[in-house]
């Protein structure tokens, strides 16, 4: 099964949260054996050159812990992000947001 949630341009963290839980339900729905491949783009960083979104450093933190919630193993893999000089704290953010113990 393949969905996508379109976003506007300038999505902040909580309309990006909202699509996000409801592809996560999804994801747990789904009720898989094996673990959730995460692919982890960086260019919906506020500062990413050829991304629109709006998100923050702190924000990938707090999706990296929607992801934890479903208890999952998980396979991260680092795709996109091309506001270089941010790119390094963003995908420490979200790891660190996904080891936190529950």
């Amino acid at each position: 099964m393949t969905r996508n949630w379109p976003l506007p341009a300038r999505t902040t963290f909580d309309a990006y949260a909202t699509a996000l839980e409801d592809a996560l339900s999804l994801v747990e729905a789904f009720d898989a054996d094996a673990p959730l491949i995460v692919s982890a783009g960086f260019d919906t960083y506020d500062g990413d050159p050829i991304g629109d979104l709006a998100l923050h450093t702190p924000d990938y933190s707090r999706i990296g812990e929607m992801i934890r919630r479903l208890g999952m193993p998980l396979i991260v893999l680092q795709e996109g992000g091309y506001a270089v000089e941010a790119l390094g704290a963003n995908a420490v953010a979200l790891l660190r947001g996904m080891d936190q113990p529950s």
